[in-house]
Formats: structure tokens, sequence, C-alpha cells
């Protein structure tokens, strides 16, 4: 059975748990040691009621134990997952509550406390200042801004990370690692803050690397494409008989229409946006998904489902007198977590916020899109991982399993790359400082020339 001291021995990209994809029965004998009402890491998983305009699919939702008195972390409470399989949905249910609960627990004792410079000082390798620039010059004008600038003499805590395509251990700001760090220890003026972009849970160390692969790539595209006002192709759902089925038999009894966006130029792997859109009533006018997959086709029936599973969440906000006021003249107020990005945008005016979401003329034909699919995980990792390094960019994981999580033998990675644009949350600490940000849209083609601050979106994503 794997264990963890794989990790600590061997390279990520040559784990002994990647050389085989896990089975959805390996993925039930880890659940079923984390799932209890009494005991579990996972309280409990439930079945979730159907409207009639929600995707034709499995939909199960999961609650967390208080980490407080476990791990000393605050952690996110309820969760759940959505898919075709039954078996799937109940472990994608379980998965991200035990992912948002380890990325939660941070071993202080593992961390260490210096400047940039001392780590230069000592040839430690760290992530440089001017490499990982997470907010924009501008930002640090507002005096009420919670942040300071990451500079190479400000004290903080680091974590070690492995580099995917070297093997080397590179130090990175703790702060973008690990969820709710509510510990005394934690730095009062912070250079920057994590969410569960690049984080991931799977039965084994090397899928779990690969989720937070592809959640990363899924992530950047989407926030490139929103702060920049992209109009990207949208997917010919009839151009591949598999995806037209899928569509068919899942999607189209909803009523609604989701409408399927190629976002794979942005790091040329494949990547889809997905929104879904209901003209027909008052609810739940908008909902958007994403994904990032070996396949053009795998990653647009994922996100299709996801939209669809976050359209819930937006009729349950409205549904509880929670939708906020599409006027609001004071968004750094207003929009703070993400159930406030999802109540923005449950109201009519949201159609015409996202509309250049879904405008654009151009179609792609599904059968045409790259192929990284890998006979193991480890080949896959190491795919993607080549791709990425060939434009510059850089992918470093580290294991953030905690000890009851490893003790039932899953395992927690986070993913993190200084060069590709995070998820942000919050309209006051968007995350807009970013080089690609600012050039992506050019080196594309999409314009004349690199994004300036006021060329930004002026509205909160609506991603969930």
């Amino acid at each position: 059975m794997t264990t963890h001291t794989e990790t600590r021995r061997t390279s990520l990209t040559e784990l002994p748990s990647g050389n085989r994809w896990a089975t959805l029965k390996d993925g039930l004998q880890r659940a079923r040691l984390l799932v209890s009402d009494r005991v579990g890491i996972v309280s409990r998983v439930f079945e979730k009621v159907h409207d009639i305009d929600d995707s034709y699919c499995y939909a199960i939702g999961s609650e967390t134990a208080d980490g407080e008195h476990l791990i000393g972390s605050s952690n996110n409470k309820f969760n759940g997952g959505g898919a075709i399989s039954e078996v799937g949905t109940y472990l994608a249910a379980v998965g991200e509550c035990v992912e948002r609960y380890s990325g939660a627990w941070v071993p202080w004792d593992r961390l260490r406390k210096a400047s940039y410079a001392t780590l230069s000082q000592e040839k430690t390798p760290g992530v440089h200042p001017d490499l990982w620039t997470p907010f924009h010059p501008r930002q640090f004008d507002d005096p009420n801004f919670d942040y300071s600038p990451f500079t190479g003499d400000v004290e903080m805590h680091w974590s070690p990370l492995e580099d995917l395509a070297s093997g080397k251990e590179v130090w990175v700001p703790s702060q973008m690692l690990y969820l709710y760090p509510t510990d005394p220890h934690h730095e009062r003026s912070a250079v920057g803050y994590a969410t569960s972009n690049g984080l991931a849970f799977h039965s084994t160390p090397a899928e779990a690397i690969l989720g937070g692969l592809y959640e990363l790539i899924e992530r950047d595209a989407f926030m490139i494409t929103w702060h920049s006002k992209l109009s990207m192709p949208l997917i010919d759902i009839d151009s591949h008989s598999e995806l037209s089925k899928f569509m068919g038999r899942y999607v189209a009894p909803s009523g609604v229409d989701v409408h399927l966006v190629d976002l794979s130029q942005i790091s040329n792997i494949p990547s889809v946006l997905a929104v879904a859109i209901n003209r027909h009533t008052e609810h739940a006018p908008v909902a958007l998904g994403a994904a990032a997959g070996p396949s053009l086709l795998a990653a647009a029936k994922d996100a299709a489902i996801e939209c669809l599973q976050t359209r819930n969440w937006v009729k349950a906000e409205q549904r509880d007198g929670n939708a906020l006021d599409p006027d609001t003249h004071d968004l750094a107020d207003e929009i703070r977590s993400f159930d406030d990005h999802i109540r923005f945008y449950a109201n009519s005016k949201a159609l015409d916020r996202v509309n250049f979401l879904i405008s654009s003329e151009e179609r792609t034909d599904v059968s045409t899109g790259p192929d990284f699919a890998g006979d193991t995980p480890n080949e896959e990792i190491r795919l993607l991982v080549s791709a990425l390094n060939a434009q510059g960019i850089d992918a470093f994981a580290a294991d953030l399993t905690s000890p009851d999580v490893m003790e039932a033998r899953g395992a927690v990675f986070k993913v993190f790359s200084p060069q590709m644009q995070m998820l942000d949350v919050g309209f006051h600490r968007r995350f807009l400082g970013c080089e690609r940000l600012r050039t992506r849209a050019r080196e594309l083609g999409f314009r004349s020339a690199d994004m300036s601050y006021e060329d930004f979106n002026p509205l909160p994503h609506p991603f969930p």
C-alpha cells in the first residue's frame, strides 16, 4: 500500500504510486477511513435534492469536522461533488472536504522564518520577489490595503517545495500554501493569501499532484480571460459525437443553455470554461464552472457538470435572500468571500456582465485539441510540466497531508507556480500584479499592448 515515505526519498515525478492509476475501489478504501459521524474528518455525506433544472447526474454534499479542535485551524465546512458516476460523485464530495481540511493544517515546526535576502545569502533557493508579484503597485496606494509588498527584506515564514521539473528544493512564502492560518505565529503583515488554487486530494500522492496541476492550469486560464475581458472560441459541441451525446444526456434536459468556451490557448493545455445561462426565469441566471484535463473532451465534460453544480449554489443564495445589489458602489466592502462573488451575479444584470465570455464567433473542433493523456500518472505529470516549462512557467509541489489524513493513507498536495495567475477572492484583494496577467492577451494577439491597471475588468469575477 502506498505511503508517504516515497515523497521523501523519491522525486515527485517518479513516485511509486504514479506507476498505475488508482481505481474507485482504492478511493473507497480511503473514504471508509475518513468518513464517520462520530470520529471522521468528514462527519456527514448526503444526497442532494434535484430540481428539474439541474444537471441529470449525481449530486452529493459533505460536511467537514471542526478543524479548530483537531488541527488548530478553521476550515471550510460544507462541500460537495457532482458526476455521472455515483461512486465518483461520493469520492469527489469526500475529497473536497479532506483537501480543504488538510490544507488548513499548518506544520509550524517545519516552517522557517527569514527574509529572501537571508535565504539568498545562505544560498537557499527561494522564490525571488521580482518573480512572484501577487499585487499591483497601485493597490498599495490604498491606506486600507491589508497586504504589504513582497520585498527581499521582509521576514516571513517559508516552506520547502519541490520543482517538478528538476526535483530540486525551492522555498516559497508559506502564506501561499496554507488555508486559514489562525496560529498566533502567523505574520500580521502578509504579502499574499492562499485559496484552494492548486490544492488536491487523492488516493495517491501522484494523482493528487496531477489534480493540483490541472486546477492550477484551469484557474490561470479563467482569471486571465476574466481580468483581460477576452472572448475566447466556443467549442462546437457537435464536432465530437461523444461530447454531443454527453451534453444531450446530462446537460440538455435541465433546460439551461450551457456554453463551452475553449481557454486552451492561454497555456496550450486543454482548458474549458462552462457558462450556464438561464433566460427563462429569474432563478440563477448565470453560473460558471471550469476544468483542465488531458484532452479537450475530458475538460469539456467536467466543466459542463461543474457549472450546473455551481448553479445550485446560486439558487440556494437566492432562496435564502442573500443576493447582493448588482448596482453596489462599494465592491471592496461587499465582495469579500466566494459566497459574495456568487451572490453578486444572482440577478438579471449578470447576463450582460458575462456576455463577453460567450460572444466569440470562432468555433473549436473538439477532435483537434492537444492530448496530454499519459499511460501513468507520472508520465502525465511530466508531459504537463514540460509543456509549462516550455513557456517559462515553473511548477512546484508540496505535501500538505495532515497526520490524520496520512494515517488513512490519503494524500493532499498543493501545486504552486510563481508565474501563473492565481484565483483571487474578495474585490479589495484581487491578484493584479502578475506579469502574465498583463502580457498574455498581447502575446496571444488579442491586444496590441500589455494590460494597464485601468484595463482590468472592473467587476469581481463570478467564479466559485
